[in-house]
């Protein structure tokens, strides 16, 4: 092709190579120098190393969380409750968010704010994302704990 440049499988129109009088080297430069940087501030992680961090379900586990959270869905509390909160006890994290939204919204359960903290604390710990988004928004709104004046 004669109108394209590779660079590491990437494909760089004519104007912007800075080649045949376009005088785009400036622009070459800053586009080089961008990928570089983007790469450089923002490493991607892959799927595999999120696996590393959680725990592995047993398959008799990943069906228990799925039908609790097909339960959760469809409005049936007390089932989810019974189903997720021997995972929640062993320490799965999604387990633990979904018993702490029943709690914080008295879904199954009379509702209990403290519990519900109590178990969004427990999913955080472990770096879970919704974990962290329950507990955080706990603490704004002063839901279950004394609000956070910051």
């Amino acid at each position: 092709m004669k109108n394209v440049h590779y660079i590491n499988r990437l494909v760089l129109p004519r104007w912007l190579q800075g080649k045949n009088g376009c005088g785009r080297h400036s622009v070459s430069i800053l586009f080089v120098f961008f990928l570089l940087s983007s790469f450089w501030y923002f490493p991607v992680v892959s799927f595999a190393d999120q696996a590393q961090q959680a725990p592995a379900l047993s398959s008799v586990d990943q069906a228990t969380l799925q039908k609790g959270w097909e339960a959760y869905n469809i409005g049936h509390y007390k089932e989810t409750l019974a189903l997720l909160q021997p995972l929640a006890v062993n320490g799965n994290a999604t387990a633990q968010v979904l018993v702490g939204r029943c709690f914080e919204s008295g879904l199954g359960v009379e509702q209990d704010l403290e519990t519900a903290v109590k178990w969004y604390s427990l999913a955080a710990e472990q770096g879970d994302p919704q974990g962290l988004l329950c507990l955080a928004y706990c603490y704004e709104n002063g839901i279950g704990v004394e609000k956070d004046g910051t």
